[in-house]
């Protein structure tokens, strides 16, 4: 970092340093270097989350029994998530699954650009769940609602 005076240059001031010179007004800068650092940061974090990660993910529950779980999964592949991908907005799923003892236990994410996309697909409720009949004959349960969370940070190595 390079802290001005007129005539003077001071090269490679520390942080606190810096802000001793300005408050003693050594600096002829307006505005401190760690107030223009701050805000690019700032800035630079904001732009980061808006394009690079941020998303809603639309999560959503339901439980299958063991021998229609694989017709399910089958559903999704074929069916549902090629609908999806004609959605503007729509930037991918996972499906999770689980054994249990009330059966096989399916929690599927969905991602979205905004809500506005989520309006899309799901219409005016979009609390309420969208499973398809064809879907609904292959569970013994599913809930009746999603939840939508903001996904805020994402690791790339999944």
């Amino acid at each position: 970092m390079q802290v001005r005076r007129p005539g003077v240059m001071i090269d490679r001031v520390s942080e606190k340093h810096a802000l001793l010179l300005v408050i003693l007004g050594l600096d002829s800068s307006s505005t401190s270097w760690h107030d223009e650092q701050t805000e690019r940061t700032h800035k630079a974090r904001s732009r980061t989350c808006q394009k690079e990660f941020y998303v809603i993910a639309r999560v959503w529950r339901g439980i299958a029994a063991p021998e229609t779980a694989h017709d399910y999964l089958e559903h999704l592949e074929h069916t549902i998530f090629p609908e999806l991908a004609q959605i503007d907005g729509y930037k991918g799923a996972s499906v999770l699954r689980r054994d249990s003892a009330a059966g096989v236990e399916f929690t599927v994410q969905t991602l979205w650009e905004s809500m506005d996309a989520i309006h899309q697909f799901a219409g005016d409720q979009v609390e309420a769940a969208v499973v398809a009949p064809a879907a609904q004959l292959l569970f013994r349960s599913y809930d009746r609602t999603v939840t939508h969370y903001e996904v805020v940070l994402t690791s790339k190595d999944v």
